[in-house]
């Protein structure tokens, strides 16, 4: 029986499908998003998802991200791609059409995503083994595919360098080569040894080291021994060599000495004897030498010097030499060589030269010949040189150079050349390449140009052309490029730019284009871009502009507009600046200000705004405000004012009111102040005077008031009482009298009333008497006969009187002026109601004392009432203070209480 599943199966259209064995779909939709269809035959049936979808792990129909592909870009770099369920969408950049693939150029300023660039955006400067990830609208960085590092250290450098992984120590382990190739590497196995990571040892084709032997592939260890290929050592039960000592079954080894049982020798910390040189900090020898540090001689692959002869293959030397090869002289029986002399049994060599023979040279007063070093006075050759000064060539070893040939040991040179290898050019019957001069049989180069015959080019004192770094005076190019200055390009490896082809190894250029690999723009059949001239086919830049077509900004000679940075010659522009001088604003990503709108990525402008971002006024069509002037379409603001239109006050070079201070040409207003110098009010952090309210951070005042908390009187609505005359919406106070709506006491100015003192601008009451001018009488303190009861410091007086102390009687309708007048002389008298009960008590007193009959008694009273009309019509002194109230046709007068 056949299951009911889908096999996944790629068509030749390229889509993802499965094919359904047995009758799984009948017609009906395969999972999710995908369409079953007959397929070989009519037991079999195929599952295709629709385009933009892809089969997942468990054979569903899922979306494609075609955005996410690392070096296909489906919008060809000149778009935004976004993924869509099914589909995606480019979002094209300026200069492209606004298609599935913003495939049509409209305009010569035509832009690529970062990263990009060419008339189709198609060259990559990540090169072919990265991509490009933006970071911004102008950066990126490259992101290298596995293998592959940038070639210099900067984040926009190409990915065009291998990574040697092998470098890295850990790459393969002890039992395993690590071998690196282009972009990639492998662990190869040792011999003997497999596996996934090569720990299977097989000893059929190997060894079993330290005396183990193989059995059936496998080692069976001797004692103290141990691991696949018997390498580990156990010291519990052997002997740690060279000195080393037995800690927990593990030798601890003397410096420069390695290993499991200390026999390896460490040279990175120790020196190679007799010539040998260091790699890996291992020895490796000269030929004839072996042991771990090189000191052992083995004469059955070398000779014994000297005479000597080879015996189990360790040197028997002649009389007066020893050592390991027989190298060392005893001068007492032998010569004194290099011109050495013998005294008293010993060698007296000339300068340079040391040893029992005088066959040593001495470095350290002379020079090592043909690039050797001197260590401890000795010379230290290169390879195929010897000697002991380095002099002597073995071309057994090396190679003869300039095609000369090796016979025994020694070089035959071609003609024109000589040397001991051949390396030295004879000019007299050869020629000096690259316009070098031949002198005395040598040749003297032009400048940056050497060798034997100034063929090879020294990049210290010239330039690595086309991006090529000097590396020991020697070019190394860039990917694509050769030659000894790396002017060479071969196409067969790069791409020809701007549309060239490669033929044979060469660029063949589209129109307008030239150079090696047709970077070079010839501008007389072309165009010079941002107003460049052409000058003999090329062209000239304006100012901070470069390029070949004068298309690049270079901001180390100008300015990145807007805030942008220049970093290497480019500008990194702020958030929502483009552009090579960051001046596009981009606002699909920003802010069209003051009102503007955004279209198609650009700001479209209300009157009187204009620039990129709306943020530049101009006034030709609008108004300069606070009384600056329109100069050029410009405003140019009065002093303490800035802005665009003149609305900011710099309160730097003004006053910020309200006790506000400046902090960075800005007014920081104290509590309850707010606007560019301090001067509106807000009422929603403070009361607002006179009864007003607040809301939404504004004073709603009562009528006659304003001002922002309702401190300002306007009395052109309503004059107050007190109040002489309007003048510019302001009051003129009577005298002594103050303030908006002229309310309050000039204490400075007026007279205390009732025993008020002034202390300080401020009254100091007498006893029941308050106000600004000490007029009130407050009857809670203070009692009055004619009170008929006191509420919340009021008096409610009797009938017939009224006043807030209840002490003026009110008159008859039609009164006199003149009443009037004596009621205004009687008023003044109630100040004085004290003396007058004295002089009644007086007179009381010599009534008594004379015992007057009654009729007199009687008299002297009517004389008393008529002294006391009197009295009361001449005033004594006159304040002035006419109660002026008026209810009717009934005027009120203050009438002095009777004691």
């Amino acid at each position: 029986m056949v299951d009911n599943k889908c096999i996944v199966v790629v068509t030749t259209l390229m889509l993802c499908a499965h094919l359904c064995v047995g009758n799984l779909c009948d017609g009906k939709e395969c999972l999710q998003k995908g369409l079953c269809d007959e397929y070989l035959g009519p037991s079999g049936y195929m599952c295709i998802c629709r385009k933009g979808y892809g089969f997942n792990v468990v054979g569903e129909c899922v979306d494609i991200d075609e955005c996410a592909a690392k070096h296909h870009d489906p919008c060809g770099h000149r778009g935004l791609c976004e993924n869509a369920i099914g589909d995606y969408t480019c979002k094209c950049l300026e200069g492209w059409t606004n298609d599935s693939h913003c495939s049509k150029n409209i305009s010569d300023h035509a832009l690529c995503m970062p990263g990009y660039k060419g008339n189709r955006c198609s060259d990559a400067t990540c090169g072919e083994h990265g991509y490009s990830q933006p970071k911004g609208l102008n950066d990126f960085e490259c992101i290298c595919d596995a293998g592959w590092t940038r070639i210099y250290d900067s984040r926009n450098s190409p990915c065009d360098q291998d990574m040697d992984e092998c470098q890295d120590p850990n790459a393969c382990n002890q039992h395993s080569k690590c071998i690196n190739s282009q972009g990639s590497y492998k662990c190869e196995c040792l011999v003997s040894w497999s596996g996934e990571d090569c720990s299977i040892y097989n000893c059929s084709t190997g060894l079993c080291s330290n005396g183990g032997t193989c059995n059936n592939d496998s080692c069976t260890c001797l004692s103290v021994w141990a691991g696949e290929d018997c390498s580990i050592f156990n010291c519990s039960t052997g002997v740690c060599k060279n000195g080393g000592t037995c800690n927990s079954d593990k030798c601890t080894c003397l410096s420069n000495w390695i290993g499991e049982d200390c026999s390896v020798y460490n040279c990175s910390t120790g020196a190679c004897k007799n010539g040998g040189m260091c790699n890996n900090d291992r020895c490796t020898c000269l030929s004839n030498w072996t042991g771990e540090d090189c000191s052992k001689y083995n004469c059955t692959t070398g000779v014994c010097k000297n005479g000597g002869t080879c015996n189990d293959d360790s040197c028997t030397c002649l009389s007066n030499w020893t050592g390991e090869d027989c190298s060392i002289f005893n001068c007492s029986t032998g010569v004194c060589k290099n011109g050495g002399t013998y005294n008293n049994d010993s060698c007296t060599c000339l300068s340079y030269w040391t040893g029992e023979d005088c066959s040593i040279y001495n470095c350290s007063t002379g020079v090592c010949k043909n690039g050797g070093t001197c260590n401890n006075d000795r010379c230290t050759c290169l390879s195929n040189w010897t000697g002991e000064d380095c002099s002597i060539y073995n071309c057994s070893t090396g190679v003869c150079k300039n095609d000369g040939t090796c016979n025994n040991h020694r070089c035959t040179c071609l003609s024109n050349w000589t040397g001991e290898d051949c390396s030295i050019y004879n000019c007299t019957t050869g020629v000096c390449k690259n316009g070098g001069t031949c002198n005395n049989d040598r040749c003297t180069c032009v400048s940056n140009w050497t060798g034997e015959d100034c063929y090879i080019y020294n990049c210290t004192t010239g330039v690595c052309k086309n991006g090529g770094m000097c590396n020991n005076a020697r070019c190394t190019c860039l990917s694509n490029w050769t030659g000894e200055d790396c002017s060479i390009y071969n196409c067969s490896t790069g791409v020809c730019k701007n549309g060239g082809t490669c033929n044979n190894d060469r660029c063949k250029c589209l129109s307008n284009w030239t150079g090696e690999d047709c970077s070079i723009y010839n501008c007389s059949t072309g165009v010079c871009k941002n107003d460049g001239t052409c000058n003999n086919d090329r062209c000239t830049c304006l100012s901070n502009w470069t390029g070949e077509d004068c298309s690049i900004y270079n901001c180390s000679t100008g300015v990145c507009k807007n805030g942008g940075t220049c970093n290497i010659d480019s500008c990194t522009c702020l958030s929502y600046w483009t552009g090579e001088d960051c001046s596009l604003y981009n606002c699909s990503t920003g802010v069209c200000k003051n009102g503007g709108m955004c279209n198609n990525d650009r700001c479209t402008c209300l009157s009187h705004w204009t620039g990129e971002d709306c943020s530049i006024y101009n006034c030709s069509t609008g108004v300069c405000k606070n009384g600056g002037t329109c100069n050029n379409d410009r405003c140019t603001c009065l002093s303490n004012w800035t802005g665009e239109d003149c609305s900011i006050y710099n309160c730097v070079t003004g006053s910020c009111k309200n006790s506000g201070t400046s902090n960075n040409d800005k007014s920081s207003c104290l509590l309850n102040w707010t606007g560019e110098h301090c001067s509106i009010f807000n009422c929603n952090t403070s009361l607002c005077s006179n009864s007003g309210s607040r809301g939404d951070d504004k004073s709603t005042c009562l009528s006659n008031w304003t001002g922002e908390y309702c401190y300002i009187f306007n009395c052109t609505t309503n004059l107050s009482r007190n109040c002489e005359s309007c003048i510019y919406d302001k009051c003129k106070c009577v005298s002594n009298l103050t303030w908006e709506d002229c309310s309050k006491y000039n204490r400075t100015t007026g007279v205390y009333k009732n025993d008020g003192t002034c202390n300080n601008v401020n009254c100091t009451f007498s006893s029941n008497w308050t106000c600004q001018d000490c007029s009130i009488y407050n009857c809670t303190t203070g009692l009055y006969r004619n009170r008929e009861s006191c509420v919340n410091d009021t008096c409610i007086c009797l009938s017939n009187v009224t006043g807030k102390y209840c002490a003026l009687q009110i008159c008859s309708t039609g009164e006199s002026a003149n009443s009037r007048k004596d009621n205004a002389a009687t008023r003044s008298y109630l100040l004085h109601y004290t003396l007058l009960g004295l002089a009644l008590l007086f007179m009381a007193v010599i009534c008594l004392l004379t015992i007057c009959i009654y009729s007199k008694m009687q008299k002297a009273r009517s004389s008393s009432r008529q002294i006391d009309d009197v009295t009361r019509t001449r005033p004594t002194k006159t304040y002035n203070a006419y109660d002026t109230d008026r209810k009717g046709s009934t005027w009120i007068t203050r009438v002095a209480p009777v004691v």
